[in-house]
Protein backbone atom coordinates (compact mmCIF):
# COMPACT_ATOMS: atom_id res chain seq x y z
CA UNK A 1 0.00 0.00 0.00
CA UNK A 2 2.70 2.59 0.90
CA UNK A 3 4.12 2.23 -2.40
CA UNK A 4 0.86 3.59 -4.22
CA UNK A 5 0.93 6.67 -1.95
CA UNK A 6 2.71 9.73 -3.36
CA UNK A 7 4.66 11.87 -1.36
CA UNK A 8 6.42 15.45 -1.94
CA UNK A 9 9.86 14.65 -3.93
CA UNK A 10 12.48 16.61 -2.44
CA UNK A 11 15.38 18.17 -5.37
CA UNK A 12 17.88 20.18 -4.81
CA UNK A 13 20.15 22.18 -7.95
CA UNK A 14 23.05 23.25 -7.91
CA UNK A 15 24.73 25.26 -10.98
CA UNK A 16 28.49 24.78 -11.68
CA UNK A 17 28.78 27.59 -15.25
CA UNK A 18 26.65 25.76 -17.53
CA UNK A 19 26.96 22.89 -15.56
CA UNK A 20 23.67 22.21 -13.80
CA UNK A 21 23.38 18.83 -11.48
CA UNK A 22 19.97 17.95 -9.76
CA UNK A 23 20.10 16.21 -6.40
CA UNK A 24 16.92 14.30 -5.81
CA UNK A 25 15.55 11.84 -2.94
CA UNK A 26 14.64 7.88 -3.52
CA UNK A 27 13.29 5.55 -2.19
CA UNK A 28 15.66 2.56 -1.79
CA UNK A 29 14.78 -0.94 -1.30
CA UNK A 30 17.19 -3.85 -0.38
CA UNK A 31 17.10 -6.34 -3.65
CA UNK A 32 18.36 -10.08 -3.43
CA UNK A 33 19.19 -12.23 -6.50
CA UNK A 34 16.64 -15.80 -6.31
CA UNK A 35 18.60 -18.16 -5.91
CA UNK A 36 16.08 -20.87 -7.72
CA UNK A 37 15.66 -18.59 -10.73
CA UNK A 38 19.77 -17.16 -10.91
CA UNK A 39 20.49 -21.80 -11.60
CA UNK A 40 18.42 -21.57 -14.23
CA UNK A 41 19.15 -18.02 -15.49
CA UNK A 42 22.63 -16.40 -15.10
CA UNK A 43 21.01 -12.83 -15.17
CA UNK A 44 18.45 -14.34 -11.83
CA UNK A 45 15.46 -12.50 -10.54
CA UNK A 46 15.21 -9.57 -8.25
CA UNK A 47 13.43 -9.85 -5.51
CA UNK A 48 12.90 -6.42 -3.66
CA UNK A 49 12.08 -5.80 -0.02
CA UNK A 50 9.29 -4.99 1.45
CA UNK A 51 10.53 -2.57 4.03
CA UNK A 52 12.62 0.93 2.47
CA UNK A 53 16.18 0.97 3.62
CA UNK A 54 18.01 4.14 3.92
CA UNK A 55 20.87 4.67 1.17
CA UNK A 56 24.01 7.40 1.28
CA UNK A 57 24.53 7.48 -2.87
CA UNK A 58 22.50 6.71 -5.69
CA UNK A 59 24.13 5.84 -9.07
CA UNK A 60 21.51 6.69 -11.39
CA UNK A 61 23.39 5.47 -14.39
CA UNK A 62 26.75 3.74 -15.38
CA UNK A 63 27.52 1.95 -18.72
CA UNK A 64 30.98 1.45 -20.27
CA UNK A 65 31.01 0.37 -24.06
CA UNK A 66 31.41 -3.70 -24.79
CA UNK A 67 34.81 -3.28 -26.08
CA UNK A 68 36.06 -1.81 -22.78
CA UNK A 69 34.09 -3.86 -20.29
CA UNK A 70 36.04 -6.18 -18.00
CA UNK A 71 38.76 -3.78 -17.74
CA UNK A 72 38.12 -2.02 -14.41
CA UNK A 73 36.48 1.13 -15.71
CA UNK A 74 33.04 0.83 -13.69
CA UNK A 75 34.85 -0.17 -10.82
CA UNK A 76 37.07 2.25 -10.79
CA UNK A 77 34.76 5.26 -11.78
CA UNK A 78 32.51 3.87 -8.53
CA UNK A 79 35.85 4.34 -6.55
CA UNK A 80 36.21 7.57 -7.33
CA UNK A 81 32.62 8.29 -6.35
CA UNK A 82 32.83 6.31 -2.88
CA UNK A 83 35.69 8.31 -2.17
CA UNK A 84 34.68 11.89 -2.88
CA UNK A 85 30.82 11.81 -2.29
CA UNK A 86 32.04 13.19 1.24
CA UNK A 87 34.82 14.78 2.72
CA UNK A 88 37.35 12.59 5.00
CA UNK A 89 34.83 9.87 4.69
CA UNK A 90 34.69 7.27 2.25
CA UNK A 91 31.20 5.38 1.54
CA UNK A 92 31.30 1.51 1.81
CA UNK A 93 29.68 -0.25 -1.35
CA UNK A 94 26.27 -1.10 0.74
CA UNK A 95 25.53 2.74 1.33
CA UNK A 96 25.43 3.27 -2.19
CA UNK A 97 22.23 2.39 -4.27
CA UNK A 98 22.08 1.92 -8.22
CA UNK A 99 18.99 2.48 -10.50
CA UNK A 100 16.92 -0.20 -11.95
CA UNK A 101 19.45 -2.09 -13.27
CA UNK A 102 19.98 -4.38 -16.57
CA UNK A 103 21.13 -8.08 -16.38
CA UNK A 104 24.62 -7.25 -16.55
CA UNK A 105 24.68 -4.00 -14.08
CA UNK A 106 22.92 -6.92 -11.39
CA UNK A 107 25.66 -8.71 -11.94
CA UNK A 108 28.17 -6.39 -11.65
CA UNK A 109 26.45 -4.77 -8.28
CA UNK A 110 26.35 -8.00 -6.69
CA UNK A 111 30.50 -8.21 -7.91
CA UNK A 112 30.76 -4.26 -6.60
CA UNK A 113 29.15 -4.66 -3.31
CA UNK A 114 30.64 -8.59 -2.93
CA UNK A 115 27.05 -10.32 -2.10
CA UNK A 116 24.17 -11.19 -3.85
CA UNK A 117 21.87 -8.23 -2.07
CA UNK A 118 22.41 -4.63 -2.95
CA UNK A 119 20.33 -1.76 -2.88
CA UNK A 120 18.11 -0.67 -5.82
CA UNK A 121 16.08 2.87 -5.51
CA UNK A 122 13.09 3.12 -7.14
CA UNK A 123 12.62 7.50 -8.11
CA UNK A 124 8.74 6.14 -8.72
CA UNK A 125 8.39 6.21 -5.23
CA UNK A 126 8.45 8.32 -2.66
CA UNK A 127 8.18 7.97 1.05
CA UNK A 128 5.34 10.14 2.45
Amino acid sequence: ESHSKRGKHESTVMHFGNVKLTRQVAQTMHVTKDIKSSCKDPAGAIIYSEVPVPAVCGVRGLWVSWSERRKGIATKLLDAMRQTFSLGYILEPCQCAFSQPTSDGKAFAASYCQRDSFLIYNSSVHPT
